[in-house]
């Protein structure tokens, strides 16, 4: 769309910005995909009397949460630049 409007990529400031954020989402999406792949394994393997895999459960989630909250935060800024466009 962006092309076919004339903008092209990264040539007006705040289509550049949501393009960058979207980037960066969609990258750190594709490193943090083994560390969610072991998170749905270790949650897949808790058990009741297996305080082991939950901590370990626990860990990985904690480790991830962070992560996802910055690439929330991200997709409410493209979301916003994508229908208020700044002057």
């Amino acid at each position: 769309m962006a092309l076919a409007l004339g903008w092209g990529f990264f040539n007006v400031l705040w289509l550049g910005l949501k393009q960058g954020i979207m980037a960066a989402i969609i990258l750190g999406m594709i490193v943090l995909t083994p560390l969610f792949m072991r998170t749905y394994a270790a949650i897949g393997a808790i058990s009741e009397g297996n305080t082991a895999t939950l901590t370990a459960a626990r860990a990985v989630i904690d480790r991830l949460e962070k992560y996802v909250v910055l690439m929330r935060l991200g997709g409410v800024v493209a979301v916003v630049l994508a229908v208020w466009r700044p002057v």
